[in-house]
């Protein structure tokens, strides 16, 4: 940031990023013409294909091991 007597000036490295007026009083703000653009209005309410969704419940299979047992066999210990 290099301030100067009437405006601001903004750089990163040697690439200057933006000037603004310099403030008046205390508080003031100033906002780049394209600070925003791109980004949806506070108002914009189009719904939006979700990301995610919960599932509310989920079947599951319940076998006696023996099943797998009879599939794959299994060694045991006497």
């Amino acid at each position: 940031m290099q301030p100067g007597a009437e405006i601001i000036q903004l750089w990163t490295g040697d690439r200057l990023l933006a000037v603004y007026p310099r403030a008046t009083r205390s508080g003031q703000r100033f906002t780049h013409p394209a600070q925003w653009a791109g980004v949806p209005s506070a108002g914009d309410n189009r719904r939006r294909e979700p990301v995610a969704f919960q599932v509310s419940s989920v079947e599951v299979a319940q076998r006696p091991l023996a099943v797998y047992e009879s599939l794959i066999g299994t060694v045991r210990n006497e």
